[in-house]
This record gives structure tokens, sequence and C-alpha cells, in this order.
């Protein structure tokens, strides 16, 4: 009886911590000895190589919509620790593993075609870190509800996906990838 009361509790108690790490919406991303990999008590300097022109419909560019989301990330990041240093630059060529952390749009990641409905990746090692939005996409920038076009299809927010991958840049990772600790 004993053993079967045990039983439920660690059950419970499993059950428990499995919908905490749920809720918590991210997990971080770690090496291949379980370490994680942070950026820790540096800037993170990124070459922004998106178009600062046309507007979108919140008044920001492409870049400026990238911009505004480092600035809402850098509002809650420790500012000791860490904090995202942007430059702009003029939308080019771009080389992965060279070092430089760049956010671009491309039709392709380095010469590899996106996945089927990706939006963007970012692809990085811990020291590095590219963001490249997939430009078979027309983007926007809006705050509220996701919008969709007369057909139906979702219209991409830049702001939004840039938020996004940078948690990425981070060394956040999806909730679903999370692997026990």
């Amino acid at each position: 009886m004993r053993t079967k009361h045990q039983f439920k509790r660690l059950l419970v108690g499993g059950l428990a911590l499995a919908l905490a790490s749920l809720a918590w919406g991210y997990d971080l991303i770690r090496d291949g000895n379980g370490y994680i990999q942070p950026w820790g008590g540096h800037n993170v300097a990124i070459k922004n190589m998106l178009p600062t022109n046309p507007a979108l419909s919140d008044g920001y560019s492409q870049s400026g919509s990238v911009q505004a989301a480092m600035q809402a990330w850098n509002a809650n990041l420790n500012a000791a620790d860490i904090q995202f240093t942007p430059t702009i630059a003029a939308p080019g060529a771009y080389g992965l593993g060279n070092g430089v952390n760049e956010i671009v749009m491309d039709s392709t990641m380095d010469g590899e075609a996106f996945g089927q409905g990706v939006l963007a990746v970012t692809i990085g090692n811990g020291s590095w870190a590219d963001i490249i939005f997939n430009s078979a996409y027309t983007w926007d920038s809006y705050r509220g509800i996701l919008r969709r076009d007369g057909a139906g299809r979702l219209i991409p927010d830049m702001h939004r996906v840039a938020i996004h991958e940078l948690g990425h840049l981070l060394g956040l990772n999806h909730p679903d990838q999370a692997s026990p600790v």
C-alpha cells in the first residue's frame, strides 16, 4: 500500500514538473556536454543588413523593426550581463561562420533552401550567429493580432519573428525541443 502511495506522489510530482517546464516557454540551448552556450558578460554586436526603407504598417522599415526588437530584448536583459549592440549596414552578401553576427534577408540559407513554412532561421555556434529572414515572404511589421492577406495567408510580422530569432541567438530553444536536465 505504501509503495502505491509513493508511486502516486512520484507520478503527480513528475507531471507537475513537466507542466511547469512547458509553462516556461523556452529551454536553453546546450552543447554536446550539456553546458549552456551563453554570450555571458558580453555585448552582442550585430550587423543589421536589412533594408532601411520603405516604411511598413507600423512606420518602421525592416531594419527598424529588427532594431526595435533588439531594444525590447535589451530592456529585459541585465545590462551588466548582455545587451545587443547593433550597427546598420547596407543589404548585401553575408558569410556564415565569418565571426560576424549578421541579420539578413535571403532566398536561401547560405545556398540551402528554406524548409516549407520557415520564416527565418538563426544559425550559429555560441560565439557567432546569423539570422536569415526568408525573402520568399512579403514582410510587414505590425502590432496586435496576426494578420492575413485577402487569400487568408498569414502576413509575417518582422518584429515578432525578430524577437523570436533573437531569443535563439541568446541561446533559447523551443520548449518542444527541451531535453530533461
